[in-house]
């Protein structure tokens, strides 16, 4: 491999990590904002009717899993 080759690799893989980067900011953002009314609310205890991410951040904030184990668990589709 020569050497621009090499380069143009981590130029195009940091170029996808960029992109990604924007998603992940949008995310944490949606997430900071749902904690923030959770808290506000004083209840983290499920609710009827709540959103799947509702939900997602009341387990989290119950302590019942860590961000990530919740996150991957709602794309999994899996609920304990």
């Amino acid at each position: 491999m020569t050497l621009r080759k090499r380069i143009n690799g981590l130029e195009a893989r940091r170029m996808v990590n960029e992109r990604d980067t924007g998603a992940r900011g949008r995310l944490a953002a949606k997430l900071a904002h749902m904690e923030s009314v959770v808290v506000a609310s004083g209840d983290a205890s499920d609710r009827p009717g709540a959103s799947p991410i509702e939900r997602t951040v009341r387990r989290y904030l119950r302590g019942d899993a860590n961000m990530g184990d919740a996150l991957r668990d709602l794309m999994g589709g899996r609920w304990p």
